[in-house]
This record gives C-alpha cells, structure tokens and sequence, in this order.
C-alpha cells in the first residue's frame, strides 16, 4: 500500500515543483518573463501583469497538486495551461527544446487526471491481490 502512495505523491511531485518553481519565478522578476509572452498578448494589457497572473496561476496549480488538494481539478487546469503554451510555443517558434520540455510536464499533468488506485480501496486490493499471484 505504501508504494501506491510513494508513487502518486512522486507523480505529482516532478510537474508540481515545475508549476511552482516557474510561477514563483513570474511573480518574482515579471520584467524578464514579459520578453516569453506570445506577441498577439500584447493586445491583453500591461506585459508585467499578465506574467504576474500567469505566474500566479501556475503556483496555485502546482501546490493543489503536491498537497494533492483537488488534484483531478487542478491536473486538467494545468493541462490546460500547458497546452495553450505549448501551442503559442509552436506558433511563435517551432519545435525546440522548451517546447520537448513543456510537452513531457503536460503529459505528466494529463496523466495526473486519471484516478489513481492508491486511493480506491477495492482497487488497490485487486491490484495487489493480481501482483501477489505472481
């Protein structure tokens, strides 16, 4: 049982300290992560508040998923998000290494939308009763 719950905490924990890291990171030094905005953000107001926002917004995402609070919810949000910025990344530049990076955690947070056995009792019994046969 133990390892379900090792291991769903670590499957939130690699997209969540990225979520956090970079939105505290925005929030921080707004001036140099205006120059990241895709150009048609320009028409949305003042550059530095928008990467406030979004800095903001990325933080909240990624601690609802480490303290696993609502974490279905806030997967498919920061899914979400990471998709809008992988598709202005694409856009604006092509394929590069950032754009690899951002598609490996959008993957982690879609799979973070799927229920996890760990917390379903009937379920975890059945998987480690199927384990156990081996």
């Amino acid at each position: 049982m133990k390892s379900f719950i090792v291991r769903d905490f670590l499957q939130r924990l690699g997209p969540s300290s990225i979520l956090v890291v970079f939105g505290v990171w925005e929030i921080i030094d707004p001036a140099y992560w205006a120059s990241y905005l895709p150009g048609f953000a320009a028409n949305f107001g003042h550059p530095e508040a928008q990467v406030v926002v979004h800095g903001c917004i990325l933080a909240v995402l990624g601690l609802a998923l480490l303290f696993n609070f609502h974490t279905r919810l806030a997967a498919i949000l920061s899914t979400l998000v990471l998709l809008s910025i992988v598709f202005s990344l694409l856009l604006e530049g092509g394929w590069n290494e950032i754009v690899m990076r951002d598609i490996s955690i959008l993957i982690s947070t879609s799979a973070l939308m799927f229920p996890s056995i760990a917390g379903n009792g009937r379920a975890r019994e059945a998987h480690e009763a199927a384990h156990d046969n081996l």
